[in-house]
């Protein structure tokens, strides 16, 4: 007996604890359609900065302020836009300690160098206030600015803008846990070595001590995606991170809008988990998927479960399909699942044994059932690995540690992403 899932057939035997309860509406035949703000000609969607994307734990500021800036590129003009902004640590759901002071907010036009490259910089007159200053109550104070509707303040597809946030903490206030590393605004993002210091300059970090989302909508029919995944989706190893990965590459690429929900070290046990706070935790909280109702998603995550976790094949699966339902809850009707791509390091065999290369390509395997609840697989594998050895990333799309995808991998993964769901 079969169920169904977003649209898609789903075996009971592969459903497992799950409940189909919720799942069958938007599938049922003169069901309302689940996007009703189709019929008006109006889409919802959203942008995330790297933020809390990645495991914010790592860095620390202690008396001091920094100044933190997003490159932000979307592949549709808006009509209207707002920030979402928050002091959630998204990966494990952890507030940041105290109170945060956001000193201000501003976003206005990039001004590039003449190559097209990075630099940070407001291009003169075109930067405006969005919030500041505001503190962010400990235990998740959170912060939705007033929609901007103004013409002149809105994105243009073909126009990057810059996100610029200045965040401040006092003697007796820390912003994270680890006393390794701090905030440093350098023109590569890089961490600094010395706790406590934040360096001057601009920056194009992909870590944030904030969560921000900017939550826009534009005129069209759709289709809006949601890529779902760990650090390989967020793009840690491209040249400007969350804005350069290779779901917001599909994005710009094809006219998509693209919703990017990915945390470094995330695994679908996380994201499959329903602690803590209620309503699958901030995780899904942070943005607004109701309103958005995704036509499509990608949910790339395995990897960590298999190789950190110490998770099993099972295991696995099971909280593959319970990620596919919550991602249909919202409407989503095409789920494809983005195989596990290679991650063996023939210098440290320790790192990624025969078993988990066996364990890998189970879990590929089963991605790739029509008959296990899911519209399709996206070949990331395939698309990324030596041709000599399919254990091994190829050298040229290898980021540098045998595991991440470097800025070109990252395009081969948008043109194999379009090759499936755009089909």
């Amino acid at each position: 007996m079969r169920e169904r899932i977003g649209g898609v057939t789903l075996s009971r035997r592969r459903l497992l604890s799950l409940s189909a309860a919720g799942l069958v509406a938007a599938a049922l035949p003169g069901a309302p359609r689940a996007n009703a703000q189709v019929a008006e000609g109006v889409r919802t969607a959203a942008y995330t900065t790297g933020g809390t994307n990645r495991a914010f734990p790592r860095y620390r500021l202690r008396n001091g302020s920094i100044n933190v800036r997003h490159v932000i590129p979307l592949p549709v003009g808006t009509r209207r836009w707002r920030l979402r902004i928050a002091n959630y640590q998204c990966r494990d759901e952890v507030p940041v300690e105290g109170q945060v002071r956001l000193t201000s907010a501003w976003i206005g036009e990039h001004a590039p160098e003449p190559d097209g490259s990075w630099t940070g910089r407001f291009v003169a007159g075109t930067q405006a206030k969005v919030a500041g200053p505001v503190y962010l109550p400990k235990g998740g104070g959170q912060l939705t600015t007033a929609w901007v509707e103004e013409p002149a303040r809105q994105f243009a597809a073909d126009k990057d803008r810059v996100l610029s946030l200045g965040v401040a903490c006092s003697t007796t206030q820390t912003l994270a846990a680890s006393p390794n590393k701090s905030f440093q605004n350098d023109a590569k993002g890089e961490g600094a070595s010395k706790a406590g210091v934040a360096s001057p300059g601009l920056a194009k970090r992909s870590d944030s001590p904030l969560s921000v989302v900017i939550e826009y909508e534009f005129g069209g029919a759709g289709p809006v995606g949601l890529f779902l995944g760990d650090s390989i989706t967020d793009g840690c190893y491209t040249d400007q991170g969350v804005a350069t990965d290779y779901a917001n590459r599909f994005a710009l690429a094809n006219g998509v809008p693209s919703v990017v929900h990915a945390l470094g070290g995330g695994t679908a046990a996380d994201f499959a988990s329903t602690r803590p706070g209620g309503s699958w935790g901030y995780k899904w909280r942070r943005l607004p998927l109701a309103a958005i109702k995704p036509d499509f998603a990608v949910i790339s995550l395995g990897t960590n479960d298999l190789g950190g976790a110490n998770r099993g094949v099972e295991e696995t699966e099971a909280d593959l399909l319970t990620v596919a339902r919550r991602v249909a809850s919202f409407g989503t009707r095409r789920i494809f699942f983005g195989r596990v791509t290679p991650r063996r390091d023939p210098e440290y065999p320790s790192r990624w044994t025969a078993q988990d290369e066996a364990n890998r390509r189970a879990l590929n395997g089963w991605m790739s059932d029509p008959g296990n609840g899911h519209a399709g697989a996206v070949y990331l594998d395939e698309a990324l690995m030596d041709p000599g050895d399919p254990t091994l990333l190829a050298p040229e799309y290898d980021g540098g540690d045998r595991l991440h995808p470097n800025t070109k991998g990252h395009s081969r993964m948008s043109e194999e992403a379009a090759r499936v769901v755009l089909a």
